[in-house]
């Protein structure tokens, strides 16, 4: 009834003061008709422009919309009734503005959240919400914001936060995001200690926009205020809704309001016949009999409406009417599916024999085009035995050379065995002494802002060693720091080594070899001093592996050869 009166006096207002007649528009402005490269989730900082399109338009893309969050994210089961459009144009002309928010007044059940999260969506605007689980507090809202707030501010990833009444059960919460709304940050979120390394990657896109903001703090909440747009979603209701909304006056200055108390009475006439009798046909259930049909599920949803009822209820009862009528229709089509199967199966069993007797007679054929086939058959058999006799001769060729070849690469192998022997034992003491290195000491290198020259050279073979040729201090830090760092040391791979790390750690050896002395080393620093062994053990190893390399490559074509042998062996085994 308020509804009414306001739409008679803005009515009145527009005729008189503009001549200008309130109706309804076959057409809206919005930013759903652009193509996606210029809706809000790609273009968050400037305002969209908004385009004058017909209502059929925008109601086809938006049912491409719907079809396309359905098949990503989750069913709808959502009915486009001209109220649920005009409500998702009105959320996203909202949206489509740099640092808007939105307070969603109505009752639960209206489908706010499902029109937001569609509209969102649309725009490429991610929805986030906290998890109000059992014990939820104002420290889980907190630690929860405490993710949100920088992929907005920092990250620059548009986020609608949507709050509703169940998760704002204390006052304190709402304080807080009357602050986001008010100044783009929550009091004490952020200790001093954390900001900088939060704030530092947005110093360059600050120093882009000039001296617009003094603060590098300033910059950070203006992009939260424009990337995190805060949708709450209010019961009239609740007995704090007004209260609360008094208290924080940002849920006002901040916002933009939408009362939603409920679905008008076309909408609600229209609902069953976009979900319920689409899918029952005119035989099931004739036209005559819809209107009334209608107007009894509308007025049993009327009469529950004062103890709570909401119009998602009135969709469940719905489509609850829709099982019951479709169940019951299917198990009368049933009863009579089964006289009709009698009948049918009797004409069926004649059909049968008939088909025996074809079948009997087609088999009679097929056993006579067998028998010659197994005929064949023998015939293949008994040559291919011969075949078999011929590949004997060559199976025991292949076997003489087989066992040539291997007691070759026998010899070859053990050669490479004898040369590895000499250099292993360095190697695994050295592996020894890098395994009982204390983590202390290791800290303790990494705490030196200067270290001394013998602890850097070693350090430096080290790292060239295996393959990082970063030998700042920063690096070699960075390398000590890795909780792995012993294992990687341990299961380093000396093959890997090539020529050119091993002839730039000898050139290192050659200037600065003193530094792995271990008389010197190890008086510089106790943990050093196995790496020191380790560098030149990996040295003398890769050295060793470039000395028998020709040999294990002739070792790998001697056995590619004998592979092939034995390829061929298996074969003529085979074929025999």
């Amino acid at each position: 009834r308020d509804c009414g009166r306001f739409d008679t006096i803005l009515a009145g207002a527009l005729a008189s003061h503009f001549n200008y007649t309130l109706g309804e528009s076959e057409s809206a402005y919005t930013a759903l008709l652009l193509p996606e490269s210029e809706r809000v989730g790609n273009s968050p900082h400037r305002t969209i422009a908004l385009q004058r399109a017909p209502m059929p338009d925008i109601l086809g893309v938006v049912k491409k919309g719907v079809i396309m969050f359905e098949r990503e994210v989750k069913e709808l089961n959502l009915v486009l009734f001209p109220d649920a459009l005009e409500m998702i144009l009105r959320i996203e002309r909202i949206l489509s503005r740099p640092g808007s928010n939105l307070l969603l007044v109505g009752p639960s059940g209206v489908g706010r959240r499902s029109l937001l999260s569609l509209a969102c969506y649309m725009h490429g605007i991610e929805v986030v919400s906290p998890a109000a689980v059992r014990g939820y507090s104002l420290k889980s809202f907190r630690a929860e914001m405490k993710s949100f707030i920088p992929r907005a501010g920092v990250q620059g990833t548009p986020l609608c936060l949507l709050l509703e009444d169940h998760q704002l059960r204390d006052d304190s919460i709402i304080e807080c995001v009357n602050s986001l709304l008010a100044a783009g940050d929550i009091p004490g979120l952020f200790e001093l200690q954390e900001l900088e390394p939060l704030l530092a990657p947005l110093k360059e896109e600050m120093g882009q926009c000039g001296f617009r903001y003094r603060t590098l703090f300033d910059f950070f909440t203006a992009r939260v205020r424009s990337l995190l747009h805060v949708a709450l979603l209010m019961n009239p209701s609740n007995p704090t809704f007004v209260h609360r909304c008094e208290s924080n006056p940002a849920l006002y200055t901040r916002c933009s309001m939408i009362w939603q108390a409920g679905w008008s009475q076309a909408a609600m006439e229209s609902l069953p016949r976009e979900t319920v009798f689409r899918e029952i046909d005119e035989a099931q259930l004739p036209e005559p009999q819809r209107g009334p049909l209608v107007q009894s599920m509308l007025a049993i949803h009327r009469m529950h409406e004062p103890r709570g009822g909401t119009p998602r209820q009135y969709t469940a009862f719905c489509d609850m009417w829709r099982q019951v009528f479709v169940a019951e229709r299917a198990q009368q089509t049933d009863r009579i599916g089964k006289l009709r199967g009698g009948l049918a199966k009797l004409t069926e069993a004649a059909r049968e024999v008939d088909k025996l007797q074809r079948v009997a007679t087609e088999q009679r054929a097929e056993l006579t085009v067998k028998q010659r086939e197994a005929d064949a058959a023998m015939e293949q058999i008994q040559k291919s035995m011969e075949r078999a006799v011929e590949r004997r001769g060559e199976v025991e060729t292949l076997q003489q050379k087989l066992s040539t070849e291997e007691v070759e690469m026998g010899v070859r192998k053990k050669k490479v065995e004898a040369e590895l022997e000499e250099v292993q034992p360095l190697l695994e003491e050295a592996k020894r002494a890098v395994s009982g290195i204390n983590k202390d000491n290791l800290n303790e290198i990494r705490s030196l802002k200067m270290p001394p020259e013998p602890i850097r050279d070693v350090l430096e073979g080290v790292l060239r060693l295996m393959g990082n040729f970063d030998t700042s201090w920063i690096s070699m830090k960075r390398f000590l720091g890795n909780r792995s760092v012993k294992e990687e040391i341990l299961n380093f791979d000396s093959r890997k080594i090539t020529p050119e790390i091993r002839q730039g750690v000898l050139d290192l050896l050659a200037k600065k070899g003193n530094s792995f002395e271990h008389a010197v080393i190890h008086r510089v620093s106790v943990a050093a001093s196995p790496l020191a062994s380790w560098v030149r053990a990996n040295l003398e190893y890769s050295a060793v592996l470039i000395k028998v390399e020709p040999l294990l490559r002739a070792n790998d074509e001697l056995q590619a050869e004998l592979a092939s042998s034995k390829e061929r062996l298996y074969k003529c085994l085979g074929g025999m």
